[in-house]
């Protein structure tokens, strides 16, 4: 009877803990499910957004200092050419813009943890402040661009300067903050492995 009564709470016993490992194992794959959705869904168009915005700015400082050139030269249907290329770079960074803010938007609004809201929201800052940037950026060398055709060229040469280095703060801005989403998605990437190999274990 001992033995009979040792074996079936043995039983028991692996039972429990069988029952514990299934369950341990589905949360991990839920949490594996969620944290591949947000790789998926968020952290990659995201990143897409980012890296547009940022070749984008990029072919904005390029055009800015090639019309400046044409300007200099007088050469206006150059100059044209290159302006209206950066006026369109702009309003791409501009598209580029909201829709990363719209994603991390979402994001924030159906984040499954505290620890992942608060870095979304962390993003949303900093997409808010490269976006006054850029605006301000664009609006100076617009500046810049009615002086040189109004024919004063000399003042447009001086607050091209500004410019110049206004540019080339919203360039480093934003190669940096790229560089931190793709961390953050790396991140992501890793802990959704981690939660596998657990689940596997």
């Amino acid at each position: 009877i001992r033995l009979s009564r040792k074996i079936i709470g043995m039983v028991g016993i692996l039972l429990i803990l069988t029952v514990a490992t299934a369950a341990f194992a589905l949360i991990k794959l839920k949490s594996i499910g969620i944290e591949l959705k947000e790789i998926a869904e968020e952290d990659i168009p995201l990143t897409e957004a980012v890296t547009k915005m940022t070749e984008y700015q990029l072919e904005m400082s390029i055009f800015f200092e090639r019309a400046l050139r044409m300007a200099e030269k007088k050469n206006w249907k150059e100059f044209n050419v290159h302006l209206k290329h950066f006026e369109t770079a702009g309003k791409e960074v501009g598209v580029q813009s909201q829709r990363a803010l719209k994603i991390t938007e979402e994001t924030i609004r159906l984040a499954h943890s505290a620890e992942s809201r608060a870095e979304f929201r962390g993003i949303k800052d900093k997409l808010l402040v490269i976006g006054k940037e850029n605006g301000d950026f664009k609006t100076h060398a617009l500046e810049v661009f009615h002086l040189a055709e109004a024919g004063k060229m000399e003042e447009a040469e001086t607050k091209a300067v500004a410019v110049e280095k206004e540019a080339d703060h919203v360039d480093d801005a934003l190669e940096a903050f790229l560089g931190e989403v793709e961390q953050f998605t790396e991140q992501s990437a890793l802990r959704a492995e981690h939660d596998e190999q657990s689940a596997e274990k």
